[in-house]
């Protein structure tokens, strides 16, 4: 197996997915022949010639082009090939299926031999060797290629069986550039004593398949899974002596066809503990880091692309409540997954908990964080600020607009406006929200466009029994504690209870 390094998201997988480069910053692997090296071979098989070929990093332009992740640095990623690696080589113009083997490993290049037919029409290859696989270049197709259903990676890399990759060479230049067929997916493992990781999807994502690939140039290789002999879930077991390592990453490959928003993600603990993402997306919720900018002087932590929540679909739609607390909130439960060692996720029921030690922080924008959310989530009837802070945070437009089923919000006692530039909409429609929490001493900090704030919230009372009215004003005027300074609001104060 060739070796590169490189991190990719998925996947924000609560898919917890990771860190990434870009693959087109992969350095291509090509197979070129060492014309010098080229001998009469001592085979005893009629007709076949020992051929030396060399590798190299190849054209960087060419993506997707590794097989082992390795260090990635100076902007580019290395290909490494390793010592005793089997390449399946087959001639266009015979049935051959001939092994390859890399002699000499471990740099950018290295040697590969392969006893098999000179052919003037070229080669195909496909790594990794596959006895059972063939070649039909009146197709133009591989057959029996295999992407395993169970999996053996370790820290930051994947299993090699199963990175696929097919090329072809002319019978001039004798230079391979491999493409793969699958793709893959990073998982960050967010508790420990994880014995398994079992990923499933509603489409086929490993096992036999059919690939269309012909010698035209640019031509990319298509795949066809084969109903009867393909699976909808993938086994990941690691081969690390310590095994599983909170907040590692690990790749699974998969057929390309699987539709990834799809993917169930379950970690296997040794006590018998499933801990199941729903999608495999879930990094894209909330991607944690430590601030760089803090708020308040005190430690914290920040979520970033919290922005497109709904989108991402990130809890199930059983979810009737979600918190974003601190570790006195911490439900009496193991954990379901962690961002980055700084941010927890607990499922206890129906109600999902975000725990933090310090803050939650949102730098930026909530325009739409919760937009439509229960057109995906029909039960979710509150929502709870009660640790998150918002000094940072420049707009809320449409926040929370069309959550017709939202029955109490609480923004908590970190729920600062001073940057905020747009309020507009931001309950609109929430047609069943009947209480908003703010801290005793809320106002708004500064002047904000906030047309239609509070339209079509006829369920809404505030805290003095100021009920929702058309005739009031839908705006920012009437975001207020309800009877403080002897004026109507729709805001209710919180309580120590809250």
């Amino acid at each position: 197996m060739k070796k590169s390094n490189y991190f990719f998201a998925a996947a924000a997988v609560m898919m917890l997915a990771a860190a990434c480069q870009d693959e087109g910053d992969i350095a291509a692997p090509v197979v070129q022949q060492a014309a010098e090296d080229r001998a009469a071979s001592d085979s005893q098989e009629t007709g076949k010639t020992l051929l030396t070929f060399t590798a190299g990093d190849g054209d960087a332009s060419v993506s997707l082009q590794k097989t082992m992740y390795g260090d990635y640095a100076n902007g580019t990623t290395p290909i490494l090939w390793v010592t005793d690696d089997q390449v399946s080589v087959f001639p266009v113009s015979s049935s051959d299926n001939d092994m390859g083997t890399v002699k000499e490993g471990g740099k950018s290049d290295c040697v590969i031999s392969v006893t098999t037919s000179e052919d003037a029409n070229g080669y195909f290859a496909l790594y990794p060797y596959n006895a059972y696989a063939e070649y039909s270049a009146a197709d133009g197709k591989f057959s029996n290629i295999v992407i395993p259903a169970e999996q053996e990676v370790s820290e930051n890399q994947f299993d090699p069986a199963a990175d696929v990759m097919v090329a072809y060479s002319d019978g001039i230049e004798k230079s391979f550039a491999f493409k793969h067929i699958g793709t893959k997916l990073g998982i960050t493992v967010p508790c420990s004593d994880v014995s398994e990781i079992q990923i499933t999807c509603s489409a086929d994502i490993a096992g036999t398949a059919d690939v269309d690939f012909s010698n035209v140039s640019g031509a990319e290789p298509v795949i066809s899974p084969k109903s009867d002999a393909s699976t909808k879930t993938i086994t990941l077991t690691c081969s690390d002596a310590d095994g599983f390592k909170k907040g590692s990453i690990y790749y699974a490959c998969l057929f390309p066809t699987a539709d990834k928003s799809d993917i169930k993600i379950t970690f296997v603990r040794k006590q018998g503990h499933l801990t199941v993402f729903y999608n495999a997306k879930i990094n894209a919720m909330a991607r944690a880091k430590r601030c760089t900018a803090n708020p308040t002087g005190q430690k914290c932590h920040c979520l970033v692309t919290l922005d497109n929540l709904n989108k991402d679909e990130n809890f199930p739609d059983d979810a009737t409540k979600i918190v974003f607390g601190n570790t006195s909130q911490k439900p009496n439960a193991d954990p379901s997954g962690n961002l980055d060692g700084l941010i927890d996720f607990y499922k206890v029921g129906t109600e999902y908990y975000i725990i933090s030690e310090h803050e939650i922080c949102m730098n930026g924008s909530l325009d739409e964080m919760f937009l439509y959310l229960n057109n995906h989530y029909e039960a979710l009837k509150t929502v709870d600020f009660c640790n998150f802070n918002t000094e940072n945070v420049t707009s809320m437009y449409n926040m929370f607009n069309k959550c017709s089923a939202l029955t109490i919000i609480d923004l908590g006692d970190k729920f600062i406006t001073s940057k905020v530039t747009d309020m507009g909409q931001m309950f609109g429609d929430c047609k069943s929200l009947k209480t908003i929490f703010v801290k005793e001493d809320f106002q708004l900090d500064k002047e904000t466009s906030s047309a239609n704030m509070f339209t079509g919230c006829q369920a809404l009372v505030g805290g003095n029994n100021t009920k929702y009215s058309d005739s009031y004003k839908n705006d920012a005027s009437y975001a207020r504690i309800d009877g403080s300074e002897g004026k109507r609001g729709y805001f209710t104060k919180r309580s120590s209870s809250n």
